[in-house]
């Protein structure tokens, strides 16, 4: 944010700042990465997820997310919400939209892709020039850096941030580009006759 003259929004209130449910959720954590690595072992050494303290993970399978807590400076930094057209507003009056999709599994379950989270399309369809972080099948929504821009690292982001920041004509372009393909192929409209036509078959 300092680096790139960034804006950010979102729920950071003083309910999700706890510090010592930060630690707890932090240790489960190291914990569930220690029995996945020792269960991934093999079977002569699988004994050792029987440990003290290992053996007591309920639900060791579901990963925690530590979420609850965060830097004291982005309570300051960070502006309320936004929804609604409030939120469409905001995204068309911006010239750079950050977007990061998260933690996800590539092809975890029945998911085709990793990518494709709701804010893609938003802001896209907003009309902002996105920046998102580089996913397997981004390439069946948008074409990297023609139509939206992505990055793989911290640094990256930052570095690209500050060059569409620097060439607005640039990001414009992109932005044009972007916001026509996701109007003519991801509106909610097509989404609805897509969904349409799975149902047709699977039910």
């Amino acid at each position: 944010m300092d680096r790139c003259n960034m804006k950010a929004s979102s729920e950071l209130n003083h309910d999700n700042n706890n510090p010592k449910e930060a630690i707890r959720q932090r240790i489960c954590k190291i914990r569930y990465e220690v029995y996945q690595l020792f269960n991934s072992l093999p079977k002569p050494f699988r004994f050792l997820n029987l440990l003290h303290g290992l053996k007591e993970i309920t639900d060791w399978e579901v990963e925690v997310k530590a979420d609850h807590f965060f830097n004291p400076r982005l309570m300051k930094q960070v502006l309320p919400p936004s929804f609604g057209s409030h939120l469409y507003k905001l995204l068309n009056d911006s010239k750079i939209t950050l977007n990061v999709h998260g933690h996800v599994k590539a092809n975890y379950g029945k998911a085709n892709f990793a990518a494709g989270n709701i804010r893609l399309f938003e802001g896209t369809g907003a009309g902002c020039c996105l920046l998102t972080d580089h996913l397997p099948h981004l390439e069946e929504f948008f074409i990297a850096d023609e139509e939206i821009v992505t990055f793989r690292s911290k640094g990256e982001a930052a570095e690209k941030a500050k060059y569409l920041i620097e060439n607005p004509k640039v990001a414009e372009s992109i932005a044009k580009k972007g916001h026509h393909k996701a109007w003519k192929y991801h509106s909610s409209e097509i989404r609805a006759k897509q969904f349409a036509k799975v149902l047709k078959k699977h039910v």
